[in-house]
C-alpha cells in the first residue's frame, strides 16, 4: 500500500514535465555560464544537467511528496518572470551572481474528486514541513556525494556544493522562497537549517570521508524521526 502511494506521488502530467525540463535547462545555463562562456568548457553544460537532476529535481520531488502526504494536490510550475530575471542576472554579472527562483511547487488545498470537491486545511506547521523538505533533501544530497567524492572528486564535489547553494538560496526568508514559510512557522527550525546549510557550504571541502558518513547518518536519522510527524 505504501509503495503504491509512493509511486502515485511520483506521477507527472505533460505540462509539469515541460516545466521541469525548461527549468532544468535554464538552471544548467546559469550554473555552467562561466565555464562555458569564460573558460570555453562547453561540456560543462551537460555536466550541469546531470548535476541538477540530483540537486533541483530531488528538491522539487521532496516538496511534492510531503504535500501529497497531507492529501494536497501538488505539481511543479515554472515561473516565467523568475526565469527571465535569472537569465538577466547571469548575463549582466557574467555568471558571478546566481538568482535561481525559477519555479515552485503549486499546492492545491481544494480540488475536484468523484464525489465533489475535497478541501484540505493545512496548519502553519504542515506548510513549514512542506517547505523545509526541499532544502533538507539538498543537504542530504550534498552529504551523500561528499561521502562518495573519492570516486570522482571534482564532479561529485560540484554536486555537493551546488546542492548546498540551492539549499541556502531557498532558505532565505523572502517570499516566495521556502525560507519565508519555514521562518513563519518556526524560528528555531529556520535558524537550525540555515546554520547547517551555511556551515556545510563553508566546510564541506575540508570535511573528511568519515565525518561526512557520520553527518549523513545523523542527518538521515534526524529526518526519519521528524518524518514520523508527517507519516
Amino acid at each position: 500500500m505504501k509503495i503504491t502511494k509512493f509511486i502515485k506521488n511520483l506521477e507527472f502530467d505533460l505540462i509539469e514535465i515541460r516545466d521541469i525540463v525548461i527549468s532544468l535547462l535554464v538552471l544548467s545555463f546559469i550554473f555552467s555560464y562561466r565555464r562555458v562562456f569564460i573558460e570555453g568548457n562547453y561540456f560543462s553544460f551537460f555536466e550541469s544537467i546531470f548535476i541538477l537532476i540530483f540537486v533541483f529535481l530531488f528538491h522539487e520531488l521532496a516538496h511534492r511528496t510531503v504535500a501529497r502526504k497531507y492529501e494536497c494536490k501538488a505539481k511543479y510550475v515554472m515561473w516565467p518572470t523568475g526565469i527571465l530575471i535569472s537569465i538577466l542576472f547571469t548575463l549582466f554579472t557574467d555568471g558571478l551572481v546566481i538568482f535561481a527562483a525559477i519555479g515552485f511547487v503549486s499546492i492545491s488545498y481544494k480540488y475536484p474528486t468523484r464525489l465533489g470537491f475535497k478541501f484540505v486545511g493545512l496548519t502553519l506547521e504542515e506548510i513549514g514541513w512542506i517547505s523545509l523538505s526541499g532544502p533538507l533533501t539538498n543537504i542530504i544530497v550534498a552529504l551523500i556525494f561528499k561521502t562518495i567524492s573519492p570516486l570522482n572528486p571534482s564532479f561529485f564535489m560540484s554536486i555537493s556544493q551546488i546542492s548546498l547553494v540551492l539549499a541556502l538560496f531557498n532558505l532565505f526568508p523572502i517570499p516566495p522562497l521556502d525560507g519565508s514559510k519555514v521562518f513563519a512557522w518556526s524560528r528555531v527550525a529556520w535558524i537550525c537549517s540555515m546554520t547547517l546549510s551555511f556551515v556545510l557550504f563553508i566546510t564541506i571541502p575540508f570535511i573528511g570521508i568519515l565525518e561526512s558518513i557520520i553527518l549523513t547518518i545523523a542527518t538521515l536519522i534526524t529526518i526519519f524521526f521528524l518524518s514520523q510527524k508527517i507519516a
